[in-house]
């Protein structure tokens, strides 16, 4: 039986009990681990993440084609909006740009 056609079985969800208030309400923020990508437990989630993913699409007779519609879409230059940083004489204007398929950072 291929992994496509068997259940999934995704790893466990890095959680916590944090929470913050805002105007006088309490907001839960089970996720927030997740937010600190360098940490060695949102790593080895992404990692286990990957994994998954990465066996899925091994098995995945159209990957190739996949692979190759999504590199046509997203190979292409492209500008983020320009975003001022700093004040008065000191300000500085800044710019993202990506030449095609270069990874996201």
């Amino acid at each position: 039986m291929s992994q496509i056609t068997k259940k999934i079985v995704y790893p466990q969800t890095p959680r916590s009990t944090t929470t913050y208030t805002r105007f006088n309400r309490i907001i839960h923020d089970p996720y927030r681990p997740l937010e600190s990508p360098n940490t060695n437990e949102t790593k080895q989630f992404i990692e286990q993440q990957n994994q998954i993913t990465n066996k899925y699409l091994e098995e995945f007779k159209h990957t190739a084609e996949f692979k190759e519609s999504l590199t046509r879409a997203f190979d292409y230059q492209r500008f983020g909006a320009p975003y001022q940083v700093g004040k008065g004489e000191n300000v500085k204007w800044f710019y993202s740009k990506n030449d095609g398929l270069k990874n996201q950072k």
